[in-house]
């Protein structure tokens, strides 16, 4: 285990899964805190070659976004893995394609922003798969997971970027 990190770890030794797999799992796990919670905190999911996961939010690193991929980033360098998912929630929107880009408000100050589970998995080249899940929420603010409103797999997954695509780089 790392020691220059004081991070908390989940550490749990799993069978081996591929990409869909682990997606559809973590998936799976984000729907279950989603309805039991109605939200969860970041986390990042570190897996080896023998499936072995290392699981860890991000919130126990930082406060901040920089310093907790920057500390993450060091965190899965330590750790004996060779792909990662990250698992959270996150706001979208979705781009009027008749407008430019730059003429779109960022979710966050956007009233027609919608909320999203998204997982993505991730090695050293990059995004490997990417799933993103709508959430449904009832009149008491109830949360649910629903459908698929993004789905990247195989070689178009190389095309994804962003900051928690490169945690490896």
């Amino acid at each position: 285990m790392p020691k220059t990190l004081e991070a908390r770890v989940l550490v749990a030794e799993c069978k081996p899964m591929d990409d869909k797999t682990l997606v559809n799992h973590l998936m799976e796990f984000g729907a279950h805190l989603l309805s039991a919670n109605g939200e969860f905190e970041p986390m990042i999911v570190g897996v080896d070659d023998n499936g072995t996961q290392y699981a860890f939010t991000l919130t126990s690193l930082a406060d901040d976004k920089a310093t907790a991929l920057r500390a993450a980033r060091a965190l899965l360098r330590e750790l004996p893995v060779t792909r990662y998912a990250a698992l959270m929630e996150s706001w979208f929107t979705q781009h009027n394609a008749s407008e430019p880009i730059e003429a779109s408000l960022p979710p966050s100050k956007s009233d027609q922003r919608q909320e999203a589970v998204t997982v993505t998995v991730c090695d050293k080249s990059g995004c490997l798969a990417f799933d993103m899940r709508l959430i449904e929420r009832d009149s008491e603010g109830k949360a649910t997971l629903g459908k698929a409103a993004f789905t990247v797999a195989d070689d178009d997954a190389q095309s994804f970027g962003g900051a928690f695509t490169e945690l490896l780089q």
